[in-house]
């Protein structure tokens, strides 16, 4: 799994990322995307719908990914940011403060058994888009519960530094929330 975060050019190379690592294709495993795609978006948007419909949503992208790992493939994942509690949401410090974080990523890692690998895109001074993957998060802990939670931690730590040194790349309104 490969995962990085919403950023200023997280899209453009979520479509050029796979070609970098010699692959056909590189399928990005979206909850966001799986509400956008149904025929419940104006609900969801709304907050107009039975949370266990948007639940579903998000689990039937995971059974995607699940379905793509088990088959050799590689997946991306970009864990979403939240400032309030939901479901599947777990709470981290980035940056020094307090978020929910998505942990779609560490679901799929624990159940599939892969790796887990960070990577971040920064812009170089002369503007080309520099890609860097990072050694994979470890799954610590003597039970399942202790390794989610551990990997959550190592990703909220990698947020924190990908803030820090590429700064050029977050989104002004998530600056602006921070």
């Amino acid at each position: 799994i490969l995962v990085t975060y919403h950023s200023s050019i997280s899209r453009l190379t979520m479509y050029s990322v796979h070609r970098r690592l010699g692959l056909e294709s590189l399928k990005t495993i979206s909850a966001v995307d799986a509400e956008k795609e149904s025929p419940y978006w104006e609900e969801i948007r709304s907050h107009k719908i039975d949370p266990h419909i948007v639940q579903g949503l998000h689990a039937g992208a995971a059974y995607q990914g699940q379905q793509k790992l088990a088959r050799g493939e590689v997946v991306g994942m970009l864990s979403d940011l939240n400032q309030r509690p939901g479901p599947g949401n777990y709470r981290a410090n980035v940056a020094g403060r307090l978020y929910h974080l998505k942990a779609g990523f560490a679901d799929l890692a624990l159940i599939t058994g892969v790796k887990v690998i960070p990577y971040l895109n920064k812009i170089t001074p002369d503007g080309k888009v520099h890609t860097i993957f990072l050694p994979p998060f470890k799954a610590e802990g003597d039970d399942r519960h202790s390794q989610h939670g551990s990997l959550i931690l190592q990703y909220a730590d990698f947020l924190t530094q990908c803030w820090k040194t590429t700064p050029e790349t977050l989104f002004w309104s998530n600056i602006t929330k921070h």
